[in-house]
């Protein structure tokens, strides 16, 4: 774990590690200096991630239910909201293909390196790839183009959006294309995401890297437990969205007034050392759970800072009040958004 401050704030950093499967642990591995931005050995690709991203998918994702009914016209709304999160301290943005806001935060990051003089090491770019499966590295050129100029030629984490495409080709072919990225250079580190359990299996066997990340959905009313156990056994780090479904939409979620409930009784008495909103307990109770990134987003800039508290109040917790969150759920269905009307898994 490392720190990055910038602006009297210190903000938690995940280190994301790849593996072979029937490889020693990455942790067995000797170690590189902490300041080191990636160490690589034979087994292990080591990158180090801000924890707190902002995301650009949601309200934003381009297409008539998003920004633009044109996903090729820029969204000067979106491209100021990122700038406003690089100003509250964020420095992780998450955008994808499938979103159409690629060009919004490569604009936004280059004109607050422009306006700061930060340069592009300060940041951490994910994508993620969804069309194009057959030739994964042609898809990241053309996201790098769509970037621009403040991506500086590579991303900090690509990700295979989905495991939904037709086949040909298959997972494993797909995930050689990511590695391929990895070893050339333009994705310092590659992952998944909305992976399921058979998704992982198929992906990487024995003697393979193994994703760094699969970025899932992740609240106290979808826990993944088996999908997680699973990521554990593969050394694959969990990365979670979704955490204010229950929260923004209880009428999808039966049972979401009695987890909010607890999560505002835990806030009350977290906001007796440290005040933060029922809303920052969320992102706190999946950093507790082992999450290693979790991605939000807001426009409001007060709640941008309240998020990028998460970490520190992830500290405050105790084991009981995050026992309290997750079993407020436990009487009730696990039950989570569809991704492309597709089942993500039968976990629970």
């Amino acid at each position: 774990m490392a720190t990055y401050h910038t602006s009297s704030r210190s903000f938690a950093f995940a280190e994301l590690r790849s593996r072979r499967l029937g490889a020693p642990a990455a942790a067995e591995q000797p170690a590189e200096p902490a300041a080191a931005d990636e160490a690589t050995s034979s087994i292990a690709t080591v990158v180090v991630a801000p924890s707190m991203a902002f995301g650009t998918g949601s309200r934003w994702k381009a297409g008539p239910a998003g920004n633009s009914a044109d996903p090729g016209t820029v969204s000067r709304p979106l491209v100021d909201t990122i700038k406003a999160a690089l100003r509250a301290g964020f420095r992780h943005i998450d955008c994808a293909e499938y979103y159409g806001t690629e060009r919004e935060a490569g604009l936004a990051l280059g004109e607050f390196r422009a306006e700061t003089g930060l340069p592009r090491s300060a940041f951490f770019l994910t994508t993620k790839v969804s069309t194009s499966m057959s030739d994964v590295s042609a898809a990241l050129d053309a996201a790098l183009a769509r970037l621009g100029a403040a991506a500086e030629g590579y991303v900090d984490l690509y990700l295979v959006h989905m495991p939904f495409f037709p086949t040909p080709p298959s997972l494993r072919d797909v995930w050689a294309g990511m590695l391929a990225t990895r070893r050339g250079g333009r994705a310092r580190a590659v992952g998944v995401s909305n992976y399921r359990i058979a998704d992982l299996e198929a992906t990487a066997g024995d003697g393979v890297e193994q994703p760094a990340v699969n970025q899932v959905e992740f609240h106290p009313r979808w826990l993944a437990r088996r999908l997680r156990r699973k990521m554990e056994e593969r050394g694959v780090a969990l990365a979670s969205y979704g955490g204010l479904g229950p929260l923004a939409a209880p009428d999808k979620f039966p049972g979401a007034e009695e987890v909010t409930a607890v999560v505002a009784a835990v806030a009350e008495r977290v906001a007796e050392r440290e005040r933060e909103r029922v809303r920052v307990l969320r992102a706190t109770w999946a950093l507790r759970q082992g999450a290693k990134i979790v991605v939000t987003t807001t426009s409001r800039e007060d709640r941008m800072r309240e998020y990028l508290a998460s970490p520190r109040v992830a500290a405050l917790l105790t084991d009981d009040d995050v026992a309290a969150i997750t079993d407020a759920a436990a009487g009730f269905p696990q039950k989570h958004k569809s991704f492309e009307d597709k089942k993500l898994d039968d976990d629970e």
